[in-house]
């Protein structure tokens, strides 16, 4: 696992963090920058990772079904992190604490139906059950469980 370093202002500290796989870090690296924006305002898919990653970290508040959502079955707590070209997906390991595994483009070359996300959601759950560790494994409920927001005068 590899820690993600937002590039934040400077004496300001991450609120929320995000860890990444060796097969994420692969696909930023190789796979990303691959991807045509489907619309050009939006920025390239590398400037929109960095900007939710920025996001995220800061602790700005995350809107469910826009910005991120918990995906089918509930019970498995896959959460995919979503730009508008862009998909991630993975689970948090506890509150504030994002793990992430896979990537792919969002439809229509990539995921576009419902069907679509079951190989992402089954590959996130094998390789979390191979992790080695004595901590709980991820957290189990909505969006409030699993990040909090923080406030606008910090």
């Amino acid at each position: 696992m590899v820690a993600y370093e937002p590039m934040l202002r400077r004496g300001k500290r991450a609120w929320r963090y995000v860890f990444a796989s060796a097969a994420f870090v692969e696909w930023v690296k190789v796979d990303m920058p691959a991807i045509v924006p489907e619309h050009s305002e939006d920025g390239s898919p590398c400037e929109q990772f960095e900007q939710e990653m920025y996001g995220f970290c800061s602790g700005y508040a995350l809107a469910f079904g826009s910005d991120t959502r918990c995906l089918e079955p509930i019970r498995l707590s896959v959460w995919e992190l979503k730009t508008p070209d862009l998909r991630m997906f993975g689970w948090f390991c506890a509150k504030n604490y994002l793990v992430l595994h896979k990537g792919e483009k969002k439809g229509p070359e990539g995921l576009e139906r419902w069907d679509d996300y079951k190989p992402f959601i089954d590959e996130v759950v094998s390789f979390r059950n191979g992790l080695v560790t004595n901590l709980p494994q991820y957290v189990v409920g909505g969006l409030a469980d699993v990040v909090s927001n923080r406030s606008e005068s910090i």
